[in-house]
């Protein structure tokens, strides 16, 4: 969780979701092009000319057409 959320915020955030149908959802990762060390922490390098198309598309709902022009799959189902 974000620590900046509030109760009240994570409630507000709970409730506006309570009609979305579940077929609506894709799970996805960033677009990266690998991992590092920066400093002796790994890293993860975010692909910023694909993220320029890809975090309006998320925030616009329109990934899933995103996803499928740039050939991005989404993640798979799994079981625990």
């Amino acid at each position: 969780m974000d620590s900046t959320l509030s109760d009240g915020d994570t409630m507000r955030l709970a409730f506006s979701l309570r009609g979305l149908a579940t077929s609506r959802i894709v799970f996805t990762t960033a677009p990266y092009l690998g991992t590092g060390s920066v400093d002796g922490q790994s890293i993860v390098r975010l692909n910023e000319s694909l993220g320029r198309g890809f975090w309006p598309a998320f925030g616009y709902d329109s990934l899933p057409a995103f996803m499928r022009a740039h050939v991005l799959h989404p993640l798979g189902a799994s079981t625990p």
